[in-house]
């Protein structure tokens, strides 16, 4: 009798109920995992071969959907100051741990003047080597072909490790080989680069004012038509190089271009001043074949291989951000949102956390951090700005 109860305990484990018949559900559909019944495919991997959800998503409780898995928000916050009055940092790139660059423009004083006479030194690259941040003069070349050391950085983009990329105040880049430094001008531009992105040394993006948009192949630059004026603020791409995404905030309007062989077009437009839903486009990442867009709003996903078009209204989230700056996807279950007053709001794959830590940290005088670089990488977190132009400001925020 013992053996007869064990043998029914295991049909029920393992088979379908009766009549024991095997199921094959139909396309949207999948087998649910107890009973064996078709239900609504949310994001399985093989239609009527797999009870498994997808990469990145469980079932939920009783077997009836496929959920988004959760990562975890438990950020350690280490807080540093940089600099005295002006100083600010556009922009930040983890290599690892112990190799961060922040650029900008770092202000310390100089009391005997040795520096240039002004009583002032001034820096445009901090590195973090573990313990210390160093400051350094990173040479830049000019429109007249004079290298300079004081040349305002925008921009730093780590394509890889030993493969860093710069762009200055001057229209020239700064590259960093892994041991040599070189820097030249990039002529093919009709405005101020602020923003680059490539996922090589052959393939890399600079956007900025007037709408510039230069392509460097490894070998010459080309300009690529965008058919606007406005400031492109934000450029990314896939790691294959596939899909690239650009954006870009007018006075009247804002919009999303994919760039595609040296061509721009356009995605989305849509009126800012009018303050609809998904206007001003402000920040980009991709992550896979889907693009992840921040706006004043909400964030808006773009599918590039379905088309499909995806709206997450924010505006209660938000609604304590003045401005948007910076969006990082680590993964759809692990994106970070950073924005005026050193605000950072992360989602975990189920709900979105917003974290005050920065803002209160370096609050000073009436002066309230703006965010203007984020970067995460090697497990951790780094946001970087100014605190009304009193000083600059870098957090890194490490996962347990």
């Amino acid at each position: 009798m013992r053996i007869i109860v064990l043998v029914l305990m295991a049909v029920i484990t393992i088979s379908c109920p009766d009549p024991p018949e095997e199921t094959i559900c139909g396309q949207g559909m999948v087998l649910q995992s107890d009973t064996c019944a078709c239900i609504p495919n949310s994001h399985p991997v093989d239609d009527g071969e797999s009870c498994e959800c997808d990469t990145l998503y469980h079932w939920n409780s009783d077997y009836t959907e496929c959920i988004m898995d959760t990562t975890t928000y438990n950020i350690i916050w280490e807080f540093d100051t940089l600099g005295n009055y002006r100083s600010i940092i556009h922009d930040v790139a983890i290599l690892n741990q112990n190799d961060i660059w922040a650029v900008g423009w770092i202000t310390y004083p100089d009391p005997d003047s040795s520096w240039d006479g002004s009583g002032e030194e001034n820096f445009n690259a901090a590195h973090w080597n573990g313990s210390e941040w160093e400051f350094l003069h990173l040479m830049a070349m000019d429109g007249t072909g004079t290298i300079w050391g004081t040349r305002e950085i925008f921009s730093v983009f780590n394509v890889d490790n030993d493969n860093l990329w710069m762009f200055t105040n001057g229209g020239s880049y700064i590259h960093f080989d892994g041991t040599d430094w070189s820097t030249d001008i990039v002529p093919e531009n009709i405005g101020q680069v602020y923003e680059l992105w490539g996922n090589h040394s052959d393939n890399m993006y600079f956007v900025g004012s007037n709408g510039t948009i230069t392509h460097y192949d490894g070998s010459s630059f080309t300009l690529i038509k965008s058919n606007t004026d406005m400031r492109l603020y934000d450029v990314r791409g896939s790691e294959d190089g596939q899909y690239v995404v650009t954006v870009g905030l007018g006075s009247n309007d804002s919009q999303v271009l994919q760039l595609i062989n040296n061509e721009a077009q356009l995605l989305f437009d849509s009126n800012s001043s009018q303050y609809s839903e998904m206007s001003a486009y402000k920040a980009v990442d991709v992550w896979g074949h889907t693009a992840y867009i921040a706006t004043f709003y909400g964030m808006l996903t773009y599918d590039f291989e379905t088309g499909e078009t995806t709206w997450v209204n924010l505006n209660d989230v938000l609604k304590d951000f003045l401005y948007i700056w910076k969006i990082e996807v680590n993964a759809p279950n692990d994106i970070f949102i950073g924005g005026d007053g050193g605000r950072m709001m992360h989602f975990n794959g189920y709900r979105w956390i917003k974290d005050f830590r920065i803002g209160s940290s370096f609050s000073i005088g009436g002066h309230i951090p703006g965010t203007m670089g984020i970067d995460y990488n090697d497990g951790m977190i780094v946001s970087a700005g100014t605190v009304g132009g009193v000083h600059a400001f870098i957090a890194r925020g490490y996962r347990p």
